[in-house]
């Protein structure tokens, strides 16, 4: 019996490990109560590690993790397919016009179009005889020895042409129905001379024109009854006149002579009258009147006279105030201009009782002044060829612009249409209230005396040691009017309407009646 361990048959195994021996005995049981438990050996070396076991079961998740720092950016990824193209957005403003690009070639010519109507034309007659009714859109050839008198169509339509040319010796005279007018225009018209050579000073005239007064110096005191065509010597005395004045009419006349008196006439100068002899003979420069011949003003240069009751008694009305020379009325009487050379423009509007210096006229060497009927529009000249010009009775003035030095002026009854002669001697005109001049080139220089038609459409101008002359910017209305040309002078004529024809071309100047 083996009752220890040492008893059992002990088989031994050797293992080999690398770089170790390891000796393994390997009890095997025997028989026998198992002895008890020896003390625990000391721990051995740590064996080789197992092969690794099957994965067990997952755990639960562990709770996670503080984000990592992002990472390097990858790889772009292929394009994506184009997404469909969005609503267009609002019209951006304009971009500024760019550069203008090249002519382009030349388009092919277009076809002719369809002939329009045929237009009115002019159809020429020759006139062999002395007399021809014109016919709208007709021509004709005034071909006589003798003038041939060719009257207007009576019913015209507007636009309507009528011309003439003077082929014969005897030219042309175009002769108007009732209500019908030609319009020349005063740089068209011929001036003719009329009455005979004197030293003419002055002229006056009615309000018509018909009834025209000139005084010469030296001489005496002339009348013409028919627009200025005739003159006749009145039965004034001969003496050194200055100036003259009528009424609307022409009936009532006031003269004034240098070295002499004041004459006043009431039969249109059949018979005169001295009412100044209260006065004493002066040296009287310039007279005006009202247009019933009730009011006058006079000067003799030193002082200045006013009358109410047509000359009988005369007033001084600035005393002490000297140096008077151009003098104007309003038609009826109120408004009184007096001008110094030099010196100052006084107004009056009540006929001459008070008088108000227009300083803002200035002071100047006043030579010429022309008022309309109410006296409403002034306009004043100087020696040196400045001027002024008032629309407000001198309430405010303003300066007269022209491209000439004017020294003498007259005026239209509106005082719209003005006549000025320059230091020159040139006439100019102006139908705009002196805003702008016309040169008349063909009319006489150097005119001492003036006068214009009421209307403006007639100007008489009267020269020293010549004649007297008339020209008119259009015929006189109705039958008493017409307008003749020479041989080979022609006028073409326009249809305005409200029976006026107008001048559309001439050739030569055309004289008017």
């Amino acid at each position: 019996m083996r009752n220890s361990i040492w008893d059992c048959p002990r088989r031994r195994a050797l293992r080999v490990l690398p770089s170790l021996v390891v000796v393994t005995f390997v009890l095997s049981a025997c028989g026998g109560t198992d002895g008890a438990t020896g003390p625990t050996g000391a721990t051995g070396a740590a064996g080789a590690t197992g092969a690794t076991g099957a994965p067990g079961t997952a755990g639960p998740s562990g709770p996670t993790g503080d984000t990592g720092a992002t990472g390097a950016q990858g790889l772009a990824g292929p394009t994506g397919t184009t997404g469909a193209t969005g609503a267009t957005g609002a019209t951006g403003p304009a971009g500024t016009t760019g550069a203008t690009g090249p002519t382009g070639a030349t388009g092919p010519t277009g076809a002719t179009g369809t002939t329009g109507p045929a237009g009115p034309g002019i159809t020429w007659i020759d006139v062999t005889g002395t007399t021809a009714q014109a016919v709208s859109n007709t021509g004709y050839l005034a071909d006589n020895s003798a003038p041939v008198t060719i009257t207007l169509p009576a019913n015209p339509v507007l636009g309507d042409l009528v011309e003439i040319s003077g082929v014969g010796a005897g030219g042309w005279h175009i002769a108007q129905n009732a209500g019908q007018q030609i319009y020349v225009g005063f740089t068209n018209t011929t001036w003719s001379p009329h009455a005979t050579r004197q030293a003419w000073v002055a002229l006056a005239a009615s309000a018509d024109g018909t009834e025209l007064v000139a005084v010469a110096n030296g001489g005496g005191i002339y009348r013409s009854a028919d627009s200025g065509m005739t003159w006749a010597p009145t039965s004034a005395p001969t003496a050194y006149w200055e100036s003259i004045a009528s009424s609307t009419d022409g009936t009532r006349l006031v003269a004034a002579a240098l070295y002499g008196d004041i004459y006043i006439s009431t039969d249109s100068g059949t018979t005169w009258t001295d009412q100044s002899s209260s006065l004493g003979s002066q040296q009287w420069l310039a007279v005006a009147s009202s247009a019933d011949g009730m009011t006058l003003l006079a000067t003799d240069s030193t002082d200045l006279y006013t009358s109410t009751d047509y000359g009988s008694t005369w007033t001084l009305p600035l005393p002490g105030i000297t140096n008077w020379g151009a003098l104007a009325s309003s038609a009826d009487g109120t408004k009184l201009v007096a001008a110094q050379e030099p010196g100052f423009i006084y107004i009056s509007i009540n006929s001459g009782l008070t008088w108000t210096q227009q300083a803002a006229a200035g002071s100047s060497q006043w030579n010429s002044i022309a008022s309309s009927a109410d006296g409403s529009k002034l306009v004043a000249l100087t020696f040196n060829g400045l001027g002024v010009y008032s629309s407000d009775s001198g309430s405010t003035w303003t300066p007269v612009s022209a491209t000439a030095s004017l020294q003498r002026v007259a005026c239209s009854t509106d005082g719209t249409h003005l006549a000025a002669l320059s230091m020159d001697g040139v006439l100019y005109i102006s139908n705009d209230s002196a805003v702008t001049w016309t040169q008349i080139p063909t009319a006489p220089r150097s005119a001492d005396g003036m006068v214009m038609a009421a209307d403006g459409s007639g100007v008489v101008l009267a020269l020293q040691s010549d004649f007297i002359y008339s020209a008119r910017s259009e015929s006189t209305p109705g039958t008493a009017g017409f307008i003749t040309g020479a041989q080979y002078q022609t006028v073409e004529l326009q249809y305005f309407g409200h029976g006026l024809f107008s001048t559309v071309s001439n050739e030569g100047l055309l004289s008017t009646r």
